[in-house]
């Protein structure tokens, strides 16, 4: 018996592109059936709706997709998502507060905001949730863009959320933070018990998303991270982290992440975690990609975001959130028909649904009366947090601003053991002209010249055996090493090398 297929496309947001990903379903596997990249011309923006979907109509014809449903996945950097604190309640109650939380951020300066949220409310214990918002504007655009493309909304959600959502898979790895990175930037998922608690957006590009990935960014905000989920109370530090690849990190690269960012990084298993089937070779329609089709497991690495926006559209449990049917949206009562208008109708029904209400408006009121008690009790705390965001944004400065010589001067220090009797007295470090196009490539060059003072000079040369022996370091060579003079034992030398360290 053939079982008939369905197909399912996903659509993975950034600021200037579309990853698309189309899944079928088919005898209850989900095959990867079409992978491409609409590449956004200079002349296209997402504040021309009209003009990108027909742009993504005309792309989707030209590689064969042929889903009519789409969920729509949103960058972090477009959203705010903040972690909320829900005391033990129902279902309703706990909406209402999240409601009147979102209502106090949701007229801002940019717009009004559509705000939804992600995890689950409990009502034998205090829940954690993240509340995400989006523009109404910027939602408004995507909605009209999948119009004129021809495609039919199945959701608007967060890319990132629907891929730790999508990627749970049971075991270990649905409990850890979660780091994607693609040519938009990385974004970080901080999960706990499954559920997401915290989503970022950092940048990890020297210029405008191109060139190489700065590791020094994404590491330091990683170990920020880390350290804020400890004084925040968390009961388990994460010690490894899941990462999502979609800009080919070297091994090396990943190994310094790790030893930035203080925990284990681990590569993510693409096709399996989201419960994905190979079928042979995939259609390809990323211009950057070899001409004609690749492995879906070469692939899904790079859509990992669209695959798993894919899958939600097959099955909505796999859906974090969605702005377009918000649960934070107040539904409006639907109209009771003329039928039913006769059958209530009465003298004494009435009576008893007038006391009904306004039993129930009393009810109402002391529950919301209680929440404005609690919140007025919060301020104190909402300072202390003000305080400290305050407090880390200043430093944020010493980070993006230091010079290059204060790696080299560390690097330098760390070589000094705290029984070697040296100390240095002067530090020369200058940028070296790269001369041809291969070598403009490699990481910056750096002349140094290192004098100083020692006890006496095999001191000097365990120093420099050890500096040689870092790879940061190249061509060190003694100039010259002399006794001070006079009734003094100690000695002068001066030293040279080359600093290659990547900023």
């Amino acid at each position: 018996m053939i079982l008939r297929s369905s197909t399912f496309l996903g659509v993975s947001l950034s600021d200037r592109s579309l990853s698309c990903a189309e899944i079928a379903i088919s005898g209850g596997k989900r095959i990867v059936r079409r992978l491409a990249v609409l590449t956004l011309s200079d002349d296209l923006s997402f504040d021309k709706p009209d003009a990108v979907g027909a742009a993504l109509a005309a792309f989707l014809r030209q590689k064969k997709f042929s889903a009519s449903r789409a969920v729509v996945g949103i960058p972090a950097k477009w959203l705010i998502a903040l972690e909320k604190e829900i005391p033990p309640s129902a279902e309703e109650q706990g909406r209402a507060m999240l409601r009147l939380q979102a209502e106090r951020l949701g007229v801002g300066d940019s717009g009004e905001m559509v705000f939804d949220y992600a995890g689950r409310i409990a009502t034998d214990q205090t829940s954690k949730v993240l509340l995400v918002g989006v523009l109404r504007t910027r939602l408004d655009q995507i909605e009209k863009m999948l119009e004129n493309a021809g495609l039919s909304v199945g959701a608007v959600t967060s890319s990132a959320l629907a891929l730790a959502q999508g990627s749970g898979g049971g075991g270990n790895d649905r409990g850890l933070p979660m780091l994607l990175l693609g040519r938009q930037g990385a974004e970080v998922v901080w999960r706990h018990e499954g559920l997401p608690r915290m989503l970022r957006h950092v940048s990890v590009f020297a210029v405008n998303g191109h060139g190489p990935v700065t590791l020094g960014t994404l590491g330091s905000e990683l170990s920020r991270t880390l350290a804020l989920t400890r004084s925040n109370g968390s009961s388990t530090a994460a010690r490894e982290l899941l990462l999502w690849d979609g800009v080919g990190l070297s091994a090396e690269q990943v190994a310094e992440l790790a030893e930035r960012s203080g925990v284990r990084v681990r590569a993510s298993d693409t096709m399996t975690m989201l419960g994905l089937d190979a079928n042979g070779s995939v259609a390809v329609g990323d211009p950057a990609a070899a001409a004609g089709t690749q492995t879906a497991e070469a692939l899904a690495e790079t859509f990992a975001p669209a695959l798993a926006l894919a899958g939600a559209s097959a099955d909505r449990d796999l859906l974090p959130l969605d702005f377009t049917r918000s649960r934070l949206t107040v539904r409006r009562a639907r109209r009771l028909g003329q039928r039913t208008t006769w059958l209530i109708a009465g003298g004494a029904l009435v009576a008893l649904v007038t006391i009904a209400l306004y039993v129930f408006v009393q009810q109402r009121q002391s529950e919301l009366d209680g929440i404005q008690t609690k919140l007025t009790g919060l301020r104190d705390q909402v300072q202390v947090a003000q305080t400290v965001l305050d407090r880390v944004e200043s430093t944020r400065g010493y980070f993006d601003a230091r010079p290059p010589l204060l790696e080299c001067l560390r690097e330098i220090t760390l070589t000094y053991h705290d029984d070697d009797k040296i100390w240095t007295t002067s530090l020369t470090v200058r940028d070296e002209e790269r001369r041809t196009e291969k070598e403009k490539k490699l990481p910056p060059l750096r002349k140094g010249t290192l004098q100083g003072k020692a006890s006496d000079s095999n001191v000097v040369y365990a120093v420099l055996d050890r500096l040689r022996k870092n790879p940061k370091f190249q061509a060190v060579q003694l100039l010259k090493v002399t006794d001070v003079g006079g009734k003094s034992k100690d000695v002068v030398f001066t030293a040279t090398f080359n600093f290659t360290a990547t900023e």
